[in-house]
């Protein structure tokens, strides 16, 4: 925890992105034009991620939403 981080943040939200790209047609069953959406939107979710994760208050926050949010959104996926 108090080594300095491996990758810089730039680094971190291409391979955020890349992996939310890569993941998209195995897991969801995604088109190529998901995985270009895909790719902004997991670099979004580790750049908000490692920018809260310097404060406690806002990193349970982070977590919380989150997790309301997936909640949310996974009865309207399984019609």
């Amino acid at each position: 925890m108090t080594s300095p981080p491996k990758y810089g943040l730039v680094k971190n939200t291409i391979i955020g992105g890349l992996a939310g790209a890569f993941i998209m047609p195995s897991a969801f069953n995604g088109s190529f034009i998901d995985c270009l959406a895909a790719i902004p939107l997991g670099g979004l979710l580790v750049l908000v991620q490692v920018l809260l994760a310097r404060n406690d208050m806002y990193s349970s926050l982070f977590e919380c939403v989150s997790s309301s949010l997936s909640r949310s959104f996974l009865p309207s996926s399984s019609c």
